[in-house]
């Protein structure tokens, strides 16, 4: 059985996907972020694709292991996403904080306090947290998520269960500048005043300094993201064509378009030709998945393998001439085996 994500993290196919924060299409290529819900068509989970900057606006996302495809993106957007997982704040450029939490003015009588579930009157202030929405309030959500309104009171009664750092103050919360100084007196009452700075020494504290093997890993990671980046650059060069023939050489399957011709060959000429036998169905072809490489034989007639194997046996790439006379950068590489 595969595992479950609630967040997947990818290169965009193409460039049609559109962004559903804020309806801005997502160019081909560049990373999108989608919370993954229950599809009312049909069983299963469905992604809501994100521009990058939108998703964590909206999203609390606790550990990358909770990213499908994480490991599979570049280094520079590993550490990217590494630094917004935590919570409903940040530290921004300039070592700015930032807090997803809003006060403003009911802009009518319909909205419900999710405290004490009484009506909050219009113009008087209120309090928004996003959290995530169910069943029917699927219809009216932005991206996956819907504003939980708060009587000022019942935010600070609830500010625990709603998991909102007890550090934030009345002068962080987005919209306090806009209200009326008697409500900021009010809300300052509550919340206090001036917690930006101690919040922000708490968050850097939070991260703790790499050890020299972590630090080693760290630039192995990032040197090995640099050399696949370079391998996919190139690979992008070649036609369909071309990258079928180098499938076909060291016996991968050629199906597929050009994201997943490109992801086979990049696997293969960084860390090698797999030639792992699966020991439940004596198959060796294997795909990428998210905590390995999953077997793509057949256990009998009706049954396919799903053999998940971490560090699968590996022999050198080839690459054919064909492609080392298109392209020099193929014709001057080193292949070797291993991550």
């Amino acid at each position: 059985m595969s595992e479950e994500f609630p967040y997947s993290a990818e290169y965009a196919k193409s460039g049609r996907s559109s962004c559903r924060t804020c309806g801005g299409s997502i160019p081909k290529d560049h990373i999108r972020i989608a919370k993954l819900v229950k599809s009312p068509h049909f069983d299963g989970m469905m992604p809501l694709w994100n521009h990058f900057n939108c998703f964590f606006r909206k999203n609390v996302v606790k550990s990358t292991g909770d990213i499908k495809g994480f490991s599979t993106l570049r280094y520079e957007d590993q550490t990217k996403i590494k630094g917004k997982v935590g919570g409903l704040t940040s530290v921004g450029k300039g070592s700015e904080v930032t807090v997803d939490v809003i006060a403003e003015y009911a802009k009518s009588n319909r909205s419900t306090c999710k405290g004490c579930f009484l009506s909050i009157s219009k113009g008087t202030v209120r309090i928004g947290v996003w959290v995530d929405a169910e069943a029917e309030e699927m219809k009216w959500a932005v991206n996956g998520k819907k504003q939980a309104w708060h009587h000022p009171q019942c935010f600070v009664d609830r500010r625990s269960e709603l998991e909102i750092d007890t550090d934030i103050t009345a002068d962080m919360l987005n919209g306090y500048k806009n209200l009326e100084d008697d409500d900021k007196k009010d809300l300052v009452k509550l919340l206090g005043k001036g917690g930006k700075a101690k919040l922000k020494k708490k968050l850097k504290e939070n991260v703790a300094p790499l050890s020299k093997t972590e630090k080693a890993f760290e630039k192995k990671l990032k040197d090995q993201s640099v050399y696949m980046s370079d391998i996919r650059a190139a690979l992008k060069q070649l036609e369909n064509g071309t990258l079928r023939t180098m499938l076909e050489e060291n016996d991968y399957p050629t199906h597929g378009g050009d994201i997943k011709l490109i992801e086979r060959c990049m696997d293969g000429i960084a860390f090698g030709r797999i030639s792992e036998v699966c020991t439940v169905c004596g198959g060796t072809s294997f795909s990428l998945g998210d905590n390995g490489y999953i077997c793509k034989g057949d256990v009998s007639e009706f049954t396919k393998c799903r053999q998940l194997v971490n560090t699968p046996a590996r022999v050198k790439w080839s690459i054919p001439q064909e492609v080392k006379d298109i392209s020099p950068f193929f014709d001057k590489l080193k292949l070797t085996t291993g991550l």
